[in-house]
């Protein structure tokens, strides 16, 4: 896994698998997934087939991304339609997460790309969050505005002056963490 997508090593036993492709002229080219079978081998089936729907989901969005979108929105989003399909509790999905915000130790803001560098910590909480954040937007303001705000974030039309997140949910940046943080605490007292 390592050698197909140019990585030392580091931090690979935290993913078990990755879609990976290059962006030539604005449109995603080459897609792959590539399983981590050290990482893969152990999930069950229902592991297995959460995998596989946010690598799939991630195939699917690539096909219409121009410009990358927010990676809390890039995996957050693959990880709602993952887990939409399935039923296993928010506690289970969310644990690292919630352990943290019982701790008083959770996110302040939406996860950037370092959060999810494995070779530098672990990766879990930043996904869980992500997928809290979507789960939130999807909840709140519909599962079609959630598909909107990621086409919009995702296409090289310039965004309103206000920005896409206010075009397409009504409300700011700063309004939406506000609102997912929230939604975050009230998981971690449930």
């Amino acid at each position: 896994m390592a050698a197909l997508i140019g990585s030392d090593g580091k931090g690979l036993s935290q993913i078990a698998a990755v879609t990976t492709g290059s962006f030539d002229s604005g449109l995603s080219r080459g897609d792959r997934v590539v399983v981590n079978p050290s990482a893969w081998r152990p999930l069950g089936a229902l592991g297995r087939r959460v995998v596989l729907a946010h690598e799939l989901t991630h195939l699917a969005t690539r096909a219409v991304t121009v410009e990358p979108v927010p990676i809390w929105l890039s995996e957050g989003f693959a990880d709602y339609v993952a887990y939409s399909a399935v039923k296993v509790p928010t506690g289970v999905v969310a644990s690292d997460l919630i352990s943290d915000l019982r701790k008083k130790r959770g996110p302040t803001t939406l996860p950037e790309n370092r959060d999810f560098d494995a070779a530098h910590g672990d990766i879990a909480a930043a996904y869980e969050s992500s997928w809290l954040a979507c789960r939130m937007i999807a909840e709140r303001y519909g599962g079609g505005r959630l598909i909107s705000l990621y086409l919009a974030l995702a296409d090289d039309k310039p965004a309103p002056p206000e920005g896409d997140i206010k075009a397409r949910l009504g409300i700011t940046e700063q309004t939406l963490v506000r609102q997912w943080r929230a939604y975050l605490a009230a998981r971690a007292k449930a």
